[in-house]
């Protein structure tokens, strides 16, 4: 898989889809994407200290926006920067017919906290919206792009937010 996520243009605040060979990887390059949008320059931030990171939610599309929540929170809240993520676990807890079905996501983040000096953060994520997102199987999302870097429709997942800037 050539693209791990891409860009998209949205009229006030801006979007990211993000693909994967696995629903993990998909969760993977969402954050990883996002942090991008935030502080560009690759490199930058070491692996200082390690933190882990945990979501819930009773469908797919909210844990992805339970789970890139948790990087808006360590971002801002946390005044900590991700430089790499270990890939998440995704577990389904339930079943549809024993009740009811909760997502759950984990994994690892190395990083350090914010230097001004050395992080120049570009953009200021303030949430991520439920406006377009989207889960599932790349050719089932609805508005995915065409392309030559976008992985072959059957195996491979692709997820898509926007978020408030």
């Amino acid at each position: 898989m050539s693209r791990r996520y891409e860009v998209l243009d949205h009229t006030a605040d801006i979007g990211l889809r993000a693909y994967g060979k696995t629903l993990e990887e998909a969760f993977l390059n969402m954050a990883l994407g996002m942090i991008s949008l935030i502080v560009p320059e690759k490199g930058c931030v070491l692996s200082r200290e390690e933190r882990h990171v945990e979501a819930g939610a009773a469908s797919l599309e909210s844990l992805l926006v339970a789970w890139l929540s948790e990087f808006v929170y360590l971002i801002y809240a946390e005044r900590f920067l991700p430089a790499e993520i270990e890939l998440p676990h995704v577990a389904r807890e339930g079943a549809s017919d024993d009740g009811p079905v909760r997502w759950t996501i984990s994994g690892a983040v190395r990083g350090e906290r914010v230097d001004p000096a050395r992080h120049a953060m570009e953009m200021e994520i303030k949430g991520v919206s439920y406006h377009l997102l989207r889960i599932g199987r790349v050719g089932e999302v609805e508005g995915e792009s065409e392309g030559e870097d976008r992985p072959e429709p059957g195996g491979a997942w692709v997820a898509q937010a926007i978020f408030d800037v």
